[in-house]
């Protein structure tokens, strides 16, 4: 029995054996995993802490661009409202133009339209004039024809001519009354 005990335990033993065996190898297999496992874990870990620092990175070169946004929005605006005011002030400045020019158009058609006035008097009185001055020239010329008849007949008459000294002179006739008075 013994004998058989001390193979029982032999048996048990060299079980034991391959099992520790099996065990070790598994402990090893286990350690290796581990050990991949690990290194995994820190290189996932190195790429988590990039990762997390390129993130930073990036966080913070979003925050600069949203700032830069901010002012060139900012600049945006800036621009856009002196564009507006100078297009305001454009439009104000036309339109006080477009007055001024409606003005002087008006006030150039006064004057053309005085000047056309101004020529038709001055025509219209050189037509007068020249009308007056025909008028002027006909009535010296009638004058002078009406002095040159006063002058003519002013002037004695000529002596009739004697009647013949035997002729009897008619009873009816008609003597003047100067040729019947004699004159002394």
């Amino acid at each position: 029995m013994l004998a058989g005990l001390t193979l029982a335990a032999y048996l048990t033993v060299v079980e034991l054996r391959g099992r520790s065996h099996a065990l070790a190898e598994e402990v090893v297999t286990q350690e290796l995993g581990n050990s991949e496992l690990e290194a995994r874990i820190a290189k996932t870990r190195d790429e988590l802490t990039r990762t997390e620092a390129d993130l930073k990175t990036r966080g913070q070169a979003l925050a600069s661009l949203e700032r830069a946004l901010e002012d060139e929005q900012a600049q945006l605006r800036a621009i856009v409202d002196a564009r507006d005011k100078a297009l305001q002030n454009a439009d104000a400045t036309t339109r006080a133009l477009v007055d001024q020019l409606t003005v002087a158009r008006s006030d150039r058609e006064a004057a053309e339209l005085g000047r056309a006035m101004y020529e038709q008097f001055w025509t219209t009185a050189r037509g007068e004039r020249d009308k007056l001055q025909a008028d002027v020239d006909r009535v010296k010329g009638e004058l002078a024809k009406a002095k040159a008849e006063i002058v003519r007949l002013s002037a004695p008459p000529p002596p009739p001519p004697a009647p013949p000294a035997d002729a009897a002179a008619p009873a009816d006739a008609v003597v003047p009354p100067d040729a019947a008075t004699p004159k002394s």
